[in-house]
């Protein structure tokens, strides 16, 4: 019975951001107006634009709610204050989901609440467990700065993309350190 939680647990776990590159990646394939270097992920969730939003906006959904299971029924005995935060970030990305493109500044809101908690939880971790490689997501701010300064020649997809990267690192630590708590 261990064994198959721990299993569920870590495909879970990887299924939270798996979900979210298969939507992404399929958005990108069939939208021929998607520029990498001119349009931000978002402009996937517009509900006016390109027929693709169910998919994005359906992805980021269960992407969060995959997050908040996995942060409360499997990150929780191994850091119980990181899990809390990671759950407020997945129900951010919900939000996000809701709130879609076409909402405009709600949805900005709710993106920028998402980049937050996700950094805010690699800190809790950091302090929590020890975790070194947590702080490795300080990486993440310069994408994210850069993300406010639209005439750098990058487009906001990248930066999103780059900002993402940088914080799996701590969310596959996580996961081992849970793996081996359970």
């Amino acid at each position: 019975m261990e064994k198959k939680r721990r299993a569920l647990g870590v495909a879970i776990g990887l299924s939270t951001p798996g979900v979210m590159a298969i939507a992404v990646l399929t958005c990108a394939t069939v939208s021929p107006w998607f520029r990498w270097n001119s349009n931000a992920l978002s402009d996937f969730g517009h509900v006016g634009r390109g027929g693709v939003a169910a998919i994005f906006n359906g992805g980021l959904a269960v992407s969060g709610l995959l997050m908040v299971v996995y942060a409360l029924a499997f990150l929780r005995p191994h850091a119980k204050y990181t899990s809390y935060s990671l759950a407020a970030a997945g129900f951010g990305v919900q939000l996000a989901a809701t709130f879609n493109e076409s909402f405009g500044l709600l949805h900005i809101a709710a993106a920028l609440f998402v980049f937050s908690m996700i950094f805010t939880t690699s800190v809790v971790y950091f302090f929590e467990r020890g975790s070194r490689v947590s702080l490795l997501s300080v990486t993440a701010l310069i994408p994210l700065a850069l993300m406010v300064r639209p005439s750098i020649g990058y487009g906001i997809a990248i930066l999103e993309v780059a900002a993402g990267l940088a914080f799996a690192p701590w969310f596959i630590a996580s996961m081992v350190g849970a793996f081996r708590d359970l």
